[in-house]
């Protein structure tokens, strides 16, 4: 090849397809030619002369083997990234969908409470109101559980005052938070880089503290979240 060696030739061929296993058969057997040829031509096997046909053949069938599992774990890859799309499709609509009518029962009860005066039937809205949030926990930790486990990691800075802040409007919106004193204190001196759907996952495992401390601390006075 005029004007190109075989580790250049690969060299620009990995620009081109990276694919192919490449074997490199040479009469050059120096040190430097062996470096540059895996350095720049990525190359699976230096064979040099003079040349063994047994050694040839084997390179080739285990460069094969290499090839086809490479070739075949890229393609499940492929099916796994559409599934995890499709799962990610679903559970946001899934969890849209339970909580829309969810929040709307409870509504509605909360309503029929200040309407009624009966003892049993405020007995029966009571137990609505538990099922339904009961039923919109396990939708939180349904996609709580979900986050957790995705495949996808997105690592980036992590500013704890403004995601707990923003939790806390969450809780104060799914909660009745008005028997507790909530006092965060966040003390953040140096940057924390990490994925930040993982943070809030962590986070939102108090909401089911806070409504265990709502039913059996309802009548205290304050409570410090630290």
């Amino acid at each position: 090849m005029p004007g190109l060696t075989g580790t250049e030739f690969f060299e620009q061929m990995i620009k081109i397809n990276p694919d192919p296993i490449r074997i490199l058969l040479t009469g050059y057997s120096d040190i430097a030619s062996v470096i540059d040829a895996i350095n720049k031509g990525e190359v699976y096997r230096f064979i040099d002369k003079p040349w063994n046909i047994e050694q040839i053949k084997n390179s080739i069938k285990n460069a094969a083997d290499i090839f086809f599992m490479r070739r075949e774990l890229k393609e499940k890859t492929i099916k796994l990234q559409k599934l995890h799309s499709e799962m990610n499709q679903f559970v946001y609509s899934l969890s849209h969908e339970l909580r829309g009518p969810l929040m709307s029962i409870s509504g509605i009860s909360k309503l029929a409470k200040l309407e009624i005066s009966d003892p049993n039937a405020l007995e029966y809205f009571e137990m609505i109101d538990t099922a339904t949030g009961k039923l919109d926990d396990f939708i939180y930790k349904m996609l709580d559980f979900y986050r957790s486990t995705k495949i996808d990691h997105k690592i980036t800075e992590i500013h704890f005052q403004e995601i707990v802040n923003q939790q806390m409007e969450a809780y104060r919106e799914k909660f009745d938070l008005t028997h507790f004193k909530v006092d965060v204190q966040v003390n953040q001196q140096i940057p924390f880089f990490c994925d930040e759907a993982k943070i809030r996952v962590i986070l939102n495992n108090f909401s089911a503290m806070l409504s265990s401390f709502k039913k059996s601390m309802a009548d205290k006075n304050g409570l410090a979240l630290l």
